[in-house]
């Protein structure tokens, strides 16, 4: 099958994790709401440092940390692209800056 085909592809070419990481980055938009006011994103071993332009939404935000990564893991867990490469590692935390 296709999705097979694709795999191996993604692990020959070691592509998983590139492809991990624009994943996170396009669910925490999306979660977040705050994509406009995102000016630096980092992923290092399932926590997600956020760096933020406005001190006011970093502090919405902060409050809505629990709702966010939770939305954001349901996102990760529902994209088509990490089930075709077999990914299902969770974000652990967020870290707003």
């Amino acid at each position: 099958p296709f999705s097979d085909l694709l795999g191996l592809f993604v692990a020959v070419n070691r592509l998983g994790p590139g492809l991990y990481r624009k994943a996170v980055f396009d669910a925490w938009d999306e979660a977040s709401g705050a994509g406009r006011y995102t000016s630096n994103r980092f992923f290092r071993d399932g926590i997600l440092y956020i760096t933020l332009s406005s001190s006011v939404v970093r502090s919405q935000l902060a409050f809505q940390k629990d709702f966010i990564l939770l939305k954001l893991n349901e996102l990760l867990k529902d994209n088509e692209t990490l089930k075709l490469i077999g990914v299902k590692d969770d974000v652990k935390d967020i870290r707003l800056r």
